[in-house]
């Protein structure tokens, strides 16, 4: 009884130090003004919580247990639901249709060539990493799959404040930056059941055919969640109910995510564009995820953060080659998919160096990957990956401003 007291008190007393963490960095915010530039854009990323979470965790003072932050694995998944959630629900066809053909195929060809680019030269150097042993294959799509992220709302509040920017160049990266994902989002879908063994349904199909027909269902239980959700909107709820029907609904797609081994962030993606094509209550329900999105994010920092145990390890020598590819990826993939789609505008020619801040997706999926398959090489690999996405977003926005020729 004794035991079971003392973890109740340390599970509420956890809970209170990261609340009462999470509530005065918020706070402080406010105050990002008054700090120097290249600090106050480092902080659009709200990185600052993930090292707060850093610091009260294992890797830090170990304010808060292990076994407290175990306890709150389901408010991590339901974190990166709504992360995946929001982000599918930007694209229903009535706005997808507004944008040329070619401006998807420039957005996805930049993504897809940073992609290859990383896996080409990553694969190779990852043989030789030993604990990876024969898993290299998979280890180097992962590392592809986030070097090929861009952050939208990131970049978007940077951009914003570069008010000496042509508006046709603005909007031509807020769109490539906001489209880019879907290849990550999709590719990491994949992954996750190749990081994880799942069971072979028809084993005539191969290791690869069931990778897909996994895939697939992955896709279906999305799809099935959007119909169950919508079926819940045929009632008008008020905003207050709204809300809780996307708690539960998150609550239940993201469980069974996690318990078939699928990617939490994919289904919800899918879960998401799909419902924005299906629901007459798509921008109340865009609002009301805008509204919460904020808070859900600094608090998956935070419970991230305190959850991972943060080390260099043996792929720290590799975060400047991951860097460099990422930068390289993004400029000469922008630029080659410039002659080839023509969108009809003139461009600088290193304007993919603007794309090269990563911030909330890339870390969501990184977590994602933590939580999915918690295997020592895979922590390797979320702990490097880590640092390179947190340096990258340090340096980039002073790289963003070179290759734009800007100044405020």
């Amino acid at each position: 009884m004794e035991t079971i007291e003392t973890g109740r008190i340390g599970t509420l007393l956890g809970l209170v130090v990261i609340m009462s963490f999470a509530f005065v960095l918020a706070r402080l915010t406010t105050l990002k003004n008054f700090l120097p530039r290249p600090v106050q854009e480092f902080f659009y990323s709200y990185i600052e919580f993930l090292f707060l979470g850093m610091f009260i965790g294992k890797s830090g003072l170990n304010l808060v247990s292990q076994r407290f932050i175990r306890q709150l694995d389901p408010f991590l998944l339901v974190g990166l639901g709504w992360i995946g959630l929001y982000y599918g629900m930007q694209f229903d066809l009535k706005k997808v249709k507004m944008f040329s053909a070619r401006l998807y195929g420039l957005a996805f060809f930049q993504s897809i060539f940073t992609f290859l680019v990383m896996v080409v030269v990553f694969a190779p150097v990852l043989i030789f990493i030993e604990p990876l042993g024969e898993r290299w294959i998979p280890a180097a799509l992962f590392v592809a799959t986030i070097g090929a992220i861009s952050a939208p709302l990131v970049l978007n509040r940077f951009l914003d404040n570069l008010s000496s920017l042509p508006r046709p160049i603005v909007d031509l990266v807020q769109f490539t930056s906001s489209v880019d994902g879907i290849v990550s989002v999709t590719i990491f879908g994949i992954i996750s059941i190749a990081l994880y063994p799942h069971q072979a349904i028809f084993p005539v199909l191969g290791y690869m055919g069931n990778i897909f027909l996994w895939f697939i269902l992955s896709c279906i239980l999305a799809i099935i969640m959007a119909y169950v959700f919508s079926a819940l909107l045929i009632g008008r709820p008020t905003n207050k109910e709204l809300f809780l029907y996307i708690i539960g609904i998150l609550i239940l797609s993201s469980a069974i995510a996690h318990y078939l081994r699928f990617s939490v962030v994919f289904v919800n993606f899918v879960f998401g564009l799909w419902l924005a094509n299906i629901t007459w209550q798509r921008e109340t329900l865009v609002k009301l995820l805008a509204k919460v999105e904020t808070p859900f994010y600094i608090l998956l920092l935070l419970l991230a953060g305190a959850y991972l145990e943060f080390s260099v390890g043996p792929l720290f020598w590799l975060i400047p080659l991951y860097l460099l590819l990422h930068i390289a990826g993004k400029a000469y993939g922008l630029k080659t998919a410039m002659y080839i789609f023509n969108p009809g505008q003139s461009v600088p020619l290193r304007l993919g160096m603007s794309l090269t801040l990563q911030g909330a997706l890339a870390v969501t999926l990184l977590i994602n990957a933590a939580l999915l398959c918690p295997e020592y090489y895979v922590g390797l690999l979320v702990n490097f990956l880590l640092l390179s996405v947190i340096i990258n977003d340090f340096v980039a926005p002073l790289i963003i401003r070179r290759a734009l020729r800007t100044e405020d």
